[in-house]
């Protein structure tokens, strides 16, 4: 008894399963699969640049940038640009107290010195082991234990390519 009862419960399961796909393939056929239809849809003012269809399908990413340096300007956004400013002109809400408080002031990653650009693996050693890490504040802190190494590339990378390749640039 029990065993005919399974054998309907999988015959059953089967039909179930091959009937879902054939709606599914169905589906797809009658409504096309046209991107542009996605895109227009997919924003209001008709600029598919950020919209999740672009994004995670497409993939495409704003300007000059890719899913790493992406990453990491909103990981930047995130811990960073609390201190150092959006644009990394060391302006950020907590600089004031910072300067303040302590005498420091976050780097400044657009000053205009005259200076070489450090290496990536300088930027990402400050990133991961602190301020203290290159001899600069001890207020720079260490995020090698909150993030992983993947994110700690893509915040250097986001900091390296796009805030200091733009010194003395507005924006």
């Amino acid at each position: 008894m029990r065993n005919k009862m399974v054998k309907k419960f999988q015959s059953k399961d089967k039909g179930v399963v091959m009937g879902t796909i054939l709606l599914l393939l169905a589906l797809l056929l009658v409504t096309g699969c046209d991107p542009s239809d996605h895109e227009k849809a997919a924003s209001p003012n008709g600029d598919p640049t950020g919209t999740f269809y672009s994004l995670a399908v497409l993939q495409r990413f704003p300007p000059g940038l890719n899913a790493e340096t992406a990453r990491g300007k909103g990981l930047y956004m995130q811990k960073c640009a609390i201190c150092h400013g959006e644009s990394g002109d060391g302006k950020g809400f907590n600089a004031y107290n910072l300067k303040s408080a302590f005498g420091v002031q976050p780097f400044n990653f657009r000053a205009s010195t005259g200076a070489a650009r450090p290496p990536i693996d300088e930027v990402k050693k400050a990133i991961t082991y602190g301020g203290t890490a290159l001899n600069r504040s001890q207020y720079m802190p260490p995020w090698g234990f909150t993030f992983g190494v993947y994110d700690l590339d893509c915040i250097a990378t986001y900091v390296w390519q796009s805030l200091m390749n733009k010194k003395g640039k507005k924006g």
